[in-house]
């Protein structure tokens, strides 16, 4: 087996870093070698399908327990939610502040991540845009020795904090929304003033979230 030690956690939540899963480390994986643009990916999609319902659920559920003059502000809140697609993809961090997000993958295909709920988060475009060269250095790099030395599997460990052997470049740290935060309609109910205030202000949806 060849061993690659893995770069550091992309992610960083307020409960601590997203990092490959312990699992990931104890067992050789099958590696991937599809170029990345050639590999296929239904994230978006997925996280719309699966996450759609029960969020759009949850938040009716906290804006009905508004009353008077702020009931009808939530109410014309649902609509735009709904309008706008913000339920599943806001386009806010958790401070109300205005930020682009991407749904990505925790823990990467080319390193055993399934494309599937569990494994997505929405992260900030440009923080994800700029980690790319670090973990597309990396993985260029696992690729062509498995290639090179015909290797199924390669056994996977964690950097503990150091420079991965393999690969480069800095990291870029970015705000995040969780599926779970997602799903239970926090995004909504942190920001819920801050966005009375947007849909006061006849802002039109961003076309992105569409």
């Amino acid at each position: 087996f060849k061993t690659f030690f893995l770069p550091k956690a992309k992610y960083h939540s307020r409960k601590g870093d997203f990092s490959y899963l312990e699992e990931y480390t104890k067992r050789a994986i099958n590696v991937d070698v599809t170029h990345p643009k050639k590999r296929k990916s239904a994230q978006r999609k997925n996280w719309k399908r699966g996450l759609s319902e029960e969020a759009l659920e949850n938040i009716k559920n906290f804006l009905n327990n508004t009353t008077g003059k702020e009931n009808n502000r939530s109410l014309t809140l649902l609509n735009k939610i709904e309008e706008c697609q913000w339920h599943i993809f806001p386009d806010w961090d958790e401070n109300g502040r205005s930020t682009s997000f991407e749904v990505d993958h925790i823990i990467e295909l080319a390193v055993g991540g399934k494309d599937h709920l569990e494994n997505y988060v929405l992260f900030d475009s440009r923080a994800n845009r700029s980690s790319g060269g670090t973990f597309g250095y990396y993985f260029r790099a696992m690729r062509k020795i498995v290639s090179e030395q015909n290797l199924n599997k390669v056994k996977l460990e964690k950097a503990a904090g150091k420079e991965p052997k393999e690969g480069g470049g800095n990291v870029s740290k970015g705000p995040i929304w969780t599926k779970k935060e997602i799903e239970a309609g926090e995004h909504i109910k942190r920001c819920y003033k801050s966005l009375i205030k947007r849909i006061g202000s006849n802002e039109q949806c961003n076309r992105r979230s569409q």
